[in-house]
């Protein structure tokens, strides 16, 4: 947009000038919006000049953060630049009357971009068709409604797309993209059509119909039959078993999102979506367009070598692409809508800190479901979802989103905020930076933190800080911390007991080990009699090397991870074994609860404050062995967990007079046991803070580091 003209005595009208170099730049972007209800209309009517156009957009909708690639926000600093305006379309764009004055994505059939769909390489060349236009839409739709997979071009990226209905295209999609269980997200026409299997209240309603347009997690609707269906697990080894029986579900959910009691869901968002959803005439799975734990793709070249060998065909698109930006995800939790991933139409939306940065800051974020943040002043913008660093490709989005803030926010940093772990890509890129001030903080206290920058708080409070992973001090890894921490730093008050990690990050990945590790804890030398009986289909002699590594505490490093205790006991009750994707033990002992079943485990305390558990895996085990079923065991876990969390929170309150608590982690992205705490920890007096606007996963990270470094050397230097 070009800059303001300041009124003289000769101009008595508004007029946009040409943005000019050398006279500041201006850094408000702004995120990506869905196509507005004019454009909706406009796209319906058949004497409309847009009508069916898929590129329809104006100054209210649209795509603005993944076509800018500089600043200021002019037509040449974004992928239109390639496009040239006709003449209708650039009178629109210079009238101020107009409601596509100096909307910079503005175009038209005749002028903007268009819409291809071509066969994949998986297809023989004899059978490949290429077809542009509303006819390749209508091939597109066909192609989907006969079972086939398209990758769908959108507005930050690419879909993977198939019938949501049809069991055997999704378990096609599952087997080429290699996501065995996960659940899929899935694309409605409107909300008429989620309601019959979905419950929705108005906040999640509001949130479906938000220009934000975020996938929500929707509790399922259970269909009329009265009938019950098994849910089933299967090991890496192919063995196969029950863990639960649930009241018949809509046919919809047994291949999108099996065993668990949600299902993500979200409405078009841009005009080719809502094209492509009529012509089609049901809802379809809408899955990020990557190979699993790799970026989603953004240009047709990456989809063609990428997603070659998942989709049929390919439904793409010519306006560049210069941002790749995954959907967002939220869920209504205890009375609010709270994100659980923060990325497309929320980015580069700021947050406020409570104390200014002294100078620029970078925060570089964790491993995992990374995000970087950029602080300027009080003005803090967390970048886009980046996903895991472990590969080449995800350096490179990483390196790009970092790029790219800094380049579209004008912030250049001279302050770089980093996690503690020395093996993490995001520390090591820190200390490779030349001219810069480096702040390590901790993990938990990052976290902490987030929730504390998100509320404008500054002082201490309680943090409880629950997850899977976070490089501690000792450096063992830490995930069920008790901290008294403040903007600058904390002390650790108390923890869960450590427990060894038999195999390292393979523990992680195959929970029964870590409930081997939790029995030999618990139960001594009883231990191998009672893994012989619960985990009869592990191989014995696997079961034998898991106990001798814990005897000898070979390659077992120690932990007090809240995650690694929510494996185990999914693995002792049966339910999840061995992960097919993140969480997914956790996720699943969640949904086998009958939580209305009453009760709970003991549980001990150490000297020292340190949460002991063993009592309650003791009782796992025994009514595992006494056949008592799954939903009654996961809901004594989880009041249990509960009851352990509050009263550690109550100890620190007593020790310290504090009673404001800061929760966080990914631990409380469990809607049973974030309700469990809060609810107790109100009823007991406390003013309890959770997250709404960032995840409580570590894509939050990054936000409590930049307000640690801002406090820190703000502090430092007397601000």
């Amino acid at each position: 947009m070009g800059r303001l003209h300041q009124p003289t005595v000769d101009e008595v009208a508004f007029v946009v000038l040409p943005s000019e170099t050398g006279q500041g730049r201006s850094a408000g972007i702004t995120p990506d919006t869905t196509v507005c209800a004019d454009c909706l209309r406009e796209l319906a009517d058949p004497a409309d000049r847009r009508h069916g156009y898929p590129f329809i957009n104006c100054t209210n909708c649209g795509p603005r953060y993944t076509i800018i690639f500089d600043i200021p926000y002019d037509r040449a600093a974004t992928t239109m630049a390639g496009f040239k305006m006709c003449s209708h379309c650039a009178a629109e764009y210079h009238d101020p009357a107009s409601r596509r004055f100096h909307a910079q994505p503005n175009a038209c059939p005749v002028c903007g971009p268009h819409v291809e769909l071509v066969s994949a390489s998986r297809l023989p060349k004899s059978s490949r068709l290429r077809k542009s236009g509303e006819a390749a839409i209508t091939a597109a739709a066909a192609a989907l409604k006969n079972g086939r997979i398209v990758a769908v071009r959108g507005l930050g990226g690419f879909h993977l797309a198939c019938l949501a209905s049809d069991g055997a295209a999704v378990g096609r999609l599952r087997e080429r993209k290699r996501r065995e269980a996960k659940p899929l997200a899935i694309m409605a026409a409107s909300l008429d059509h989620v309601r019959s299997w979905a419950r929705i209240t108005r906040s999640e309603e509001a949130a479906l119909t938000s220009i934000e347009r975020p996938i929500v997690l929707l509790r399922k609707r259970l269909s009329a039959n009265k009938g019950d269906i098994h849910l089933f697990y299967v090991s890496r080894e192919g063995t196969r078993g029950r863990f639960g029986r649930k009241r018949d579900e809509c046919p919809l959910f047994s291949a999108v999102a099996p065993a668990s009691p949600y299902v993500g869901v979200m409405l078009p968002y841009t005009p080719l979506h809502v094209l492509l959803l009529e012509a089609v005439g049901a809802p379809l799975v809408m899955t990020s367009g990557n190979v699993t734990e790799e970026p989603i793709c953004r240009t047709t070249r990456e989809a063609a070598g990428r997603l070659g060998d998942i989709a049929d065909f390919v439904l793409t698109h010519n306006r560049p692409i210069y941002t790749a930006c995954d959907d967002s995800v939220v869920r209504e939790d205890v009375g609010r809508v709270r994100v659980l991933r923060r990325s497309r139409g929320y980015v580069p939306g700021a947050i406020d800190l409570p104390i200014a940065a002294p100078r620029p800051i970078l925060a570089g974020g964790p491993e995992l479901k990374n995000t970087v943040a950029l602080a300027a002043g009080r003005r803090c913008v967390l970048s886009h979802h980046i996903g895991d660093l472990k590969n080449a490709r995800a350096e490179a989005f990483f390196h790009h989103a970092i790029d790219t803030l800094s380049r579209t926010l004008d912030v250049q940093p001279e302050i770089v905020a980093h996690d503690l772990h020395p093996h993490y890509l995001s520390t090591r890129y820190a200390e490779g930076l030349a001219g810069v001030e480096r702040v390590a903080v901790q993990h938990h206290h990052a976290h902490a933190a987030s929730v504390m920058a998100e509320h404008g708080l500054t002082g201490e409070v309680i943090g409880l800080v629950c997850d899977g992973t976070g490089y501690g001090e000792d450096g063992a890894t830490w995930g069920c911390e008790f901290l008294v921490a403040d903007e600058r730093g904390f002390r650790r008050a108390g923890h869960l007991r450590y427990a060894a990690l038999p195999g390292g990050d393979r523990a992680a990945e195959e929970p029964w080990r870590m409930a081997l590790s939790w029995l030999r804890q618990a139960c001594g030398d009883g231990a191998e009699k009672i893994a012989a009986d619960l985990f009869a289909d592990i191989d014995a002699e696997k079961r034998r090397v898991v106990f001798r590594m814990l005897e000898r505490t070979v390659n077992c490093p120690p932990a007090s991870s809240l995650g690694r205790l929510f494996d185990a006991v999914s693995a002792l009750a049966g339910v999840c074994q061995v992960h097919r994707y993140e969480a997914q033990a956790a996720i699943e002992l969640e949904a086998a609860m009958d939580s209305d079943v009453p009760g709970e485990y003991d549980w001990a305390e150490s000297a020292g404050f340190v949460i002991d558990p063993a009592p309650m895996i003791r009782g796992v085990a025994a009514d595992r062995r006494a056949g008592v079923s799954v939903g009654v065991v996961s809901a004594k876990f989880h009041r249990t967990v509960a009851s352990f969390l509050v009263a550690g929170v109550e100890r620190v309150r007593s020790d310290t007079g504090l009673a404001r608590v800061a929760v966080s982690g990914g631990s409380f992205q469990n809607a049973f046991l974030l309700r469990e705490v809060h609810d107790r920890l109100v009823s007991n007096g406390f003013d309890v803070f959770l997250h709404e606007r960032v995840p409580p996963n570590d894509g939050g990270i990054a936000l409590g580091q930049a307000y640690v470094a801002a406090a820190r050397l703000g502090f430092a230097g007397g601000g």
